[in-house]
């Protein structure tokens, strides 16, 4: 599936922790250092398995769906073409036969190109989407550690390491993730509109 990015704006959720008033901090000379507490998240995982999320997968995967459908439509006809011009290469005027040929590959051209466009698109819609997921449970992360007293929160998730064993009483995903839906629920994206008369598909009727 498409990635997104989460280290920013992790770091920066840490970063933003206010210090815990619970915790005494600890002398060391004359510099004074907190006790750590921590908490513990898979932060990627928490982000794709909230209600939002799921829901910003949905519409993705829909959307693409909906294309490919309208893609299928043009390769089916374009390799029709193809096989149509090879049968016609010996029978057909050599500047004919040419044309025809440039024609067909300015076609699969453009279809290529509209893939790519709205590949690029898709992956854009679905980044932003995930960024604004990220950014409510960046609040809530720093919501839950005020109240916690926590004032290191790590990801155990792949992206930025992995954690061999914790106390489960000190894992906060869950109640992240809950938090999270409640706050946001959904994400409505922004999604391209394919260019169906740039593929060589009649252009959808005006919804009045």
């Amino acid at each position: 599936m498409m990635k997104y990015l989460t280290g920013f704006l992790f770091v920066l959720g840490v970063l933003l922790l206010a210090e815990p008033t619970s915790v005494r901090a600890q002398t060391t000379g004359s510099s004074q250092f907190p006790v750590p507490v921590i908490g513990v998240i898979d932060f990627a995982r928490t982000v794709r398995s909230s209600l939002a999320g799921q829901e910003i997968i949905a519409q993705i995967n829909e959307q693409h769906a909906a294309y490919q459908k309208d893609i299928q439509v043009v390769t089916a006809e374009l390799e029709q073409s193809r096989q149509q011009l090879a049968r016609q290469q010996t029978l057909l005027d050599p500047k004919v036969f040419s044309e025809r040929r440039v024609k067909f590959q300015n076609k699969a051209r453009r279809l290529q190109q509209n893939v790519q466009k709205i590949k690029k698109q898709l992956d854009a819609a679905f980044t932003r989407g995930m960024q604004k997921v990220e950014l409510v449970l960046a609040d809530v992360l720093s919501e839950i550690a005020k109240e916690k007293g926590i004032n290191i929160i790590m990801n155990a998730g792949r992206v930025r390491g992995t954690v061999l064993f914790v106390d489960s009483r000190i894992v906060i995903s869950k109640e992240s993730m809950n938090r999270l839906n409640t706050r946001l629920p959904k994400v409505e994206l922004e999604l391209p509109l394919m260019d169906k008369q740039a593929i060589g598909l009649p252009a959808a009727p005006d919804r009045k």
